[in-house]
């Protein structure tokens, strides 16, 4: 979901669902979650492509309901500019007392999709307003002939992925890649990488039905932390037998 205002910081704290935003910038790993977020609520130098620029991210980013919140001119955090703007334009699905969901209409719900390689976006966006990137990628998302995927998270760390895939296709994952992602099918490891959204791209190399196995390891900052741990503790280890030698000579020295 993406969830507009003050209720961000509080959404997760009641519920699983996940959010695109979550409403803390300075923990956001892949900052163009920021631009997206600032472009939807902001719609700044959008224009009359507003809504169809605003849709493109929630789609890119695999968002199936915005919550536009109640807005008054007392308000100091303001989540949309436009607070109209998907009137007319989305379903809604709830409504009470000035808060509305809309639906984010999609081909699957799931946040993981077969498309082609070719799809996959291969420059950054610059700002919020240069979605030329994400139109091919969003057209594959939508495309009825590609094989849908099924997705089973298994805790925090790890899900599988069920589907059907070919030559010159891969799984795109609409949740931000980290280098300690792990992929493999039959036992047998695939590669996994990021493509220029930030997102997680994996090569089944599957020739039809295949389940590919996701598990994250921690990756370098794991391995990193590991290291600091046995520092820190051979440090105190160290300070520790230090101080105790300083007193046993110490203590010989007393009459």
């Amino acid at each position: 979901m993406f969830i507009g205002g003050q209720r961000s910081f509080w959404f997760n704290v009641f519920t699983d669902v996940a959010q695109m935003h979550g409403g803390h910038d300075p923990n956001t790993p892949n900052f163009l979650v920021q631009i997206a977020h600032f472009a939807i609520g902001s719609g700044m130098n959008a224009g009359s492509r507003d809504v169809e620029i605003s849709l493109l991210w929630l789609r890119a980013f695999g968002v199936s309901a915005i919550h536009v919140p109640r807005q008054t001119p007392d308000d100091y955090y303001v989540a949309f500019a436009n607070p109209h703007k998907f009137e007319g334009v989305l379903p809604v699905l709830w409504r009470e007392d000035g808060e509305t969901i809309y639906r984010v209409p999609r081909q699957s719900d799931s946040l993981a999709h077969v498309v082609p390689a070719s799809a996959l976006a291969t420059r950054r966006p610059v700002n919020g307003i240069d979605v030329d990137p994400l139109v091919p990628y969003v057209s594959a998302l939508e495309d009825p002939a590609m094989p849908l995927a099924e997705m089973d998270w298994h805790g925090l760390n790890a899900f599988a992925v069920h589907t059907s895939a070919h030559r010159g296709q891969v799984i795109s994952v609409q949740t931000n890649y980290f280098p300690g992602w792990r992929a493999k099918v039959d036992g047998s490891e695939r590669p996994v990488y990021a493509d220029a959204l930030g997102l997680m791209a994996v090569a089944p190399q599957c020739n039809g039905p295949c389940t590919v196995e996701l598990t994250y390891d921690g990756g370098a900052e794991r391995s990193a932390a590991l290291v600091a741990n046995w520092l820190v503790t051979l440090s105190i280890t160290g300070f520790g037998l230090l101080r105790a030698a300083r007193w046993r000579r110490y203590k010989t020295r007393l009459p």
